[in-house]
Parts: structure tokens; C-alpha cells; sequence
């Protein structure tokens, strides 16, 4: 995994974007998330910033965007 998708979610665990995530979801909200960031025309800005310097406001707007949309969405894709 490169180091900046290391950091991304490092970064999201350790700021309370999992914390009602629930356990055994954990690795799809991983899965997905990345898929989300790899697929927005911010991914390439993102890592050449995150690999200078990381600019924590940037990173709390997407995942606070991505994780109340993963969790409004995750019965639809995960009959949960």
C-alpha cells in the first residue's frame, strides 16, 4: 500500500472517521474509500500535497464527505 493511502487511513482511524463504522465493515469502508478517492479528480493533488506536507482540513472535508455518504449507503450495497 503506498505510503500516502497508509496515511489517509491512518489519519481517518485515528480522527474518529470509523468510529461508527462498524468492525466487520471496517475493510469494505477501506476498500471503498479508496476506490472513491482513485475515481475523483483529487486523488493525484492529494498525494503530491500529503507526500509534502498534510493539510488535515482538505482530508476532513473529504472523509467527512465519504463516511456519512458510506454510512447512509452501506444497507443499499451490503444488505446490512
Amino acid at each position: 500500500m503506498d505510503i500516502v493511502d497508509q496515511t489517509i487511513f491512518l489519519y481517518a482511524a485515528l480522527n474518529g472517521f470509523l468510529d461508527n463504522i462498524p468492525l466487520n465493515l471496517i475493510s469494505v469502508y477501506e476498500k471503498e474509500l479508496f476506490i472513491f478517492l482513485k475515481n475523483t479528480f483529487f486523488y493525484l493533488p492529494l498525494q503530491v500535497e500529503t507526500r509534502e506536507v498534510l493539510h488535515t482540513d482538505i482530508l476532513d472535508f473529504i472523509l467527512e464527505l465519504f463516511s456519512k455518504n458510506f454510512l447512509e449507503n452501506i444497507d443499499i450495497f451490503y444488505g446490512r
